[in-house]
């Protein structure tokens, strides 16, 4: 009977340690997924602003390819009618 008594509570105090560990594993993951959470809250405007400078620099390069281009063929326009006068013909 007594070592029935001791074996209940050992078996009780290892139940005890188990449900200890158990509550701190939940409060980590409770942590963990509000950081995340707040990671996640903070990141999103970021990353929708990010989203936003790529695509406004796909625009802006276009702009560029395009202005260059366009200064290409003036330049050249200016080379056809130039093209006999030294000075502006070696600058273009």
């Amino acid at each position: 009977m007594l070592m029935d008594y001791v074996e209940e509570q050992k078996n009780m105090t290892r139940l005890t340690q188990l449900m200890s560990k158990s509550s701190d594993l939940v409060l980590k993951v409770v942590k963990n997924s509000s950081a995340k959470d707040t990671l996640v809250s903070t990141l999103a405007p970021m990353i929708e602003e990010g989203k936003n400078i790529r695509d406004e620099l796909c625009i802006l390069k276009a702009e560029m390819a395009k202005n260059r281009d366009s200064d290409r063929n003036f330049k050249d326009s200016l080379r056809g009618k130039f093209l006999t006068h030294p000075v502006i013909s070696s600058s273009l």
